[in-house]
This record gives structure tokens, sequence and C-alpha cells, in this order.
């Protein structure tokens, strides 16, 4: 039942407030939320914002879904726990096929690449390697570091 209680203690059925720190490996403390219930908390909570709820018909996009959950971190969601997270459910996996949407130089708009690398730090500004222009053709591969060059965004594309 201790999946529904916030670090706040805003939650229910017991309105128990969580430490905000590593999960407990200790089961004998009182009034603490669980640390088994605070992962699942982090878990259910992700799944409920990307794939929507009976009651709640809205459904973010992975990046605006960890966004969400980072700011929730710390007063409803433990912290650490949305950490680790983000640091094992990547936004952009590497090697994910992107196309540009939007860019400052609107020469790279329709490009096709892959995700290069995650930056933990910038969990949805990922360097890009641009490889295909708009026109389908091969071209001399462009890193393109987002957090460098804001402005820049893409989709994922199968």
């Amino acid at each position: 039942m201790q999946h529904h209680e916030l670090q706040d203690g805003s939650g229910y059925p017991r309105g128990i407030k969580g430490a905000n720190r590593p999960p407990h490996k200790d089961f004998s403390l009182k009034n603490t939320i669980h640390r088994f219930a605070e992962i699942v908390t982090v878990a259910e909570t992700y799944e409920n914002l990307i794939a929507g709820r009976r009651h709640d018909s809205r459904v973010m996009s992975a990046p605006e879904a960890i966004k969400n959950m980072i700011e929730l971190g710390g007063t409803k969601l433990n912290s650490i726990i949305v950490k680790a997270l983000v640091s094992i459910v990547p936004l952009y996996p590497t090697g994910a096929r992107i196309r540009v949407t939007n860019a400052p130089a609107s020469n790279l708009i329709g490009y096709a690449g892959v995700i290069a690398k995650n930056d933990p730090a910038r969990f949805n500004q990922p360097s890009i390697m641009l490889y295909e222009s708009r026109n389908h053709r091969r071209i001399k591969p462009i890193l393109v570091e987002t957090a460098k060059m804001p402005g820049v965004q893409f989709e994922l594309i199968l």
C-alpha cells in the first residue's frame, strides 16, 4: 500500500513521509516509506506518464515524462531513485535514428542521423551525428552537440 505514499507526506493511505535519500536497507524503520515502495512509486509514475491513466487521458512523450519526474524529485518522488531511472532508461538510446526538425542553421532541417552520445547531466540534449541530407544523400558526417547549439530539435524515426 505504500507505493501511493509521497516524499512530502501528501500521499495515501497513511500520509507518511520519505527521507529522500538512498532507499533504506533496514526494514525496521517506522513511519518512513519502505524502500521497495519508493522504487515502485517512481516506476509506476513513469509508466503512468508515458502510457496514460484511466482517469487522466494525457500521455506524455518520454522526454516530457522524465522532465516532469525530475521536477517532482525531492518533493513527491525520491530524487535519488529518479536519477537512477534516468540513468538506465535513456530518452534517446545511442544509435537511435533521428531527423532534424528545427535548427538555427536552417540548412540542417530534414537531415538524418543517429544519437551519438548521451550526457546524463543534459538528458534531453544528446550529441547527434548527421550522415544524410534532406535529399537522402550521404554526406560527410557532422557531429552536432545539441547542448552547445540551442534551437536544434529532432525526432526519432523508425
